[in-house]
């Protein structure tokens, strides 16, 4: 968010519906809109489809995924912190400002894996 605001959120708190200054003060920082840009048609849909059903999952896919042999769960989160330093869309979150809903881009953040053994199931 370092790119849009004077100082940034953490991701968990980027997906907000109500006012940004609203938020920003129920998270005590200042958040100081430097420049928005707005969603696009998909994006839209998106933000409408969740206004009607908050915390609905119709975007979210589930996947799991079945690996047998040593997970190197270093290069596991190091991939995945790349992905995501690559792809602004996996770090951009919505929300309202003047009444309207815009795009938020968090800054790069990592994200520690805590891997499950699930082998006696």
């Amino acid at each position: 968010m370092g790119r849009y605001y004077s100082e940034g959120v953490s991701p968990e708190q980027g997906f907000v519906t109500g006012d940004l200054s609203e938020s920003a003060s129920r998270i005590g920082r200042s958040a100081t809109p430097v420049s928005l840009p707005p969603l696009s048609y998909g994006q839209e849909r998106l933000w409408f489809l969740e206004q009607l059903h908050p915390g609905g999952s119709g975007y979210s896919i589930p996947h799991a995924i079945r690996l047998a042999g040593h997970l190197d769960v270093a290069a596991l989160e190091r991939s995945l912190d790349e992905v995501r330093r690559r792809h602004e869309v996996l770090r951009t979150t919505f929300a309202v400002s003047g009444g309207r809903p815009v795009q938020v881009v968090s800054p790069h953040w990592q994200v520690a894996l805590e891997p499950v053994d699930l082998g006696g199931y």
